[in-house]
């Protein structure tokens, strides 16, 4: 008798592990939906950034391309808020492992001419349009 509750205890125990690795399964795949649409926005967003940073462009383009730039800013960080499981944000600005952001933060590179960038600003003026130099 003793076997056989080890035993059904035992089975017990692999059910429950079966269903906590399909809930892993399932929130692994929420991250990763959630950080290939945050790849697809940045790479939107580098696109923008050489196309401004073009002296072919006027300043009412480059001001569609800071507006468009702006937005998909607005909405990585509204995908990141809004990727959750069982209400745990995954996808949350957190410091992980003790690891300092501002690392990796943007223009941490010092990128020139020699890179094929002449200037870029992506900061607007009072009318809403960028002002780039």
């Amino acid at each position: 008798m003793a076997i056989g509750a080890r035993l059904n205890s035992e089975v017990q125990s692999l059910k429950t592990a079966t269903v906590n690795v399909g809930q892993a399964n399932a929130m692994l795949q929420i991250a990763d939906g959630g950080m290939a649409t945050i790849d697809d926005i940045m790479v939107r967003m580098k696109t923008l950034a050489v196309q401004a940073s073009s002296e072919n462009l006027s300043a009412v383009e480059r001001g569609f391309a800071f507006s468009e730039f702006d937005t998909l800013r607005s909405e990585l960080d509204r995908v990141a808020d809004s990727t959750k499981f069982n209400g745990v944000q995954l996808l949350a600005g957190q410091d992980v492992l003790g690891v300092d952001p501002t690392v990796f933060a943007a223009g941490a590179a010092d990128i020139g001419a020699a890179d094929g960038f002449v200037s870029f600003d992506i900061a607007a003026d009072a009318t809403g349009v960028a002002d780039t130099d």
